[in-house]
């Protein structure tokens, strides 16, 4: 999913020899996005920034072909028991 932003708050604090930046993206509809780096130049006030969102997939595939194994094997217990 794209969603459009723009850029409409920006803040660096200073900690020690670097800073972090905070920041704040709003799309159309309102609805407010932070994020947090470690330069104040990825973005400026006013920038219209699109964001590609998608769900992350947090299994491997050696997960993944266990966990199928597994299913399968419950599955065929359940059938044996009926």
């Amino acid at each position: 999913m794209k969603k459009e932003f723009k850029v409409n708050g920006k803040v660096t604090y200073p900690q020690g020899i670097t800073s972090r930046t905070t920041y704040t993206f709003i799309d159309d509809a309102g609805n407010m996005i932070t994020l947090n780096a470690d330069t104040d130049t990825d973005f400026d006030y006013g920038d219209a920034v699109v964001m590609d969102l998608e769900k992350k997939n947090t299994l491997t595939a050696a997960e993944t072909t266990t966990d199928t194994t597994t299913t399968t094997t419950d599955t065929d217990t359940t059938k044996e028991a009926d």
